[in-house]
């Protein structure tokens, strides 16, 4: 994989201003930069590459907890920086789309065009800033998409067109996200974000999908178009308040679940990094019933 990029400089603790200067130096006198609503003390660490992204893509491709990932597998990621974990997961074969601030996803957009040749599907690139309509990520991932089309001569009503568009408007396979918890007066708009992607399932929703999941495989559909899909996170502790979000996360509704340490690269195990797992509390209950009925059956 090729990416345009800094590294960052493993701190200890917290956010390096020096990083900050190197990856944006007219801007890194300033406090803070407004984008849209968003200030920012940090307004360019999306342009440097944080170790998480690196964690995160390592475990998911080698623990697969989804399946294997050329199906393909419909990837969101927020806050994506320069890309570096989407792109990992689109070079597996995943259908990913990228977002972040709109003064991040230049770079972005740059490192995705740079390996999408290698990619079954090329990644798509859009501003997005936590708390705001997550449908503006769908319509603007559809504008580029036709975009595409259109410069590679399909026509309104193309049967490949016809099948993209139904794939568009099915729900996220996955939602990833890494370093993203380092300013807490955020912490509740990227819950706002996560909450319209993963919305809980009414009670008679998940038993009409509980009752599907009990059929033979052979006569049921996946469930997954009627499941919010899972999150997957991952982050360093920096002194930011990370177990606050998990808190939040959990008060709203999330089964917060972490991956052992012993489970991460050798490399990462003893660097201060999580994993985690986050899904509608209800969902998950369904899923250890189906787990539990299974194991009596078996």
């Amino acid at each position: 994989m090729l990416l345009n990029m800094l590294f960052d400089d493993e701190d200890e603790g917290s956010v390096s201003a020096l990083f900050q200067a190197l990856a944006h130096p007219e801007e890194s006198c300033l406090p803070k930069t407004a984008d849209g609503e968003y200030d920012s003390a940090f307004p360019n660490v999306g342009l440097v590459v944080w170790q998480a992204g690196f964690v995160l893509g390592e475990w998911l491709l080698r623990a697969q907890p989804l399946g294997p990932w050329g199906k393909p597998l419909r990837v969101l990621e927020l806050g994506c920086g320069i890309g570096q974990l989407g792109i990992v997961l689109a070079l597996a074969g995943a259908d990913v789309t990228l977002t972040d601030l709109a003064h991040i996803t230049p770079l972005t957009q740059e490192n995705a065009d740079i390996n999408s040749s290698r990619c079954a599907v090329k990644p798509t690139v859009t501003p997005y800033m936590w708390g705001t309509p997550v449908a503006d990520i769908q319509a603007a991932r559809q504008q580029q998409q036709q975009q595409q089309q259109q410069q590679e001569g399909q026509t309104p009503g193309d049967p490949q067109q016809q099948q993209q568009q139904q794939q568009q408007q099915q729900p996220w396979d996955v939602i990833v996200a890494a370093d993203v918890l380092y300013e807490p007066q955020y912490y509740d708009k990227l819950l706002s974000s996560l909450l319209q992607l993963c919305p809980a399932q009414p009670a008679a929703a998940a038993a009409a999908a509980a009752d599907q999941a009990e059929q033979p495989a052979s006569s049921s559909s996946s469930s997954s178009s009627s499941a919010s899909p899972p999150i997957y996170m991952c982050y360093r502790f920096r002194k930011y308040d990370e177990r606050g979000f998990e808190a939040r996360a959990e008060a709203a509704g999330f089964a917060v679940t972490a991956v052992p340490v012993e489970e991460l690269h050798a490399d990462y195990q003893c660097g201060g990094y999580r994993v985690i797992r986050l899904e509608q509390r209800r969902q998950q209950q369904q899923q250890q019933q189906q787990q539990g009925q299974a194991e009596a059956a078996s």
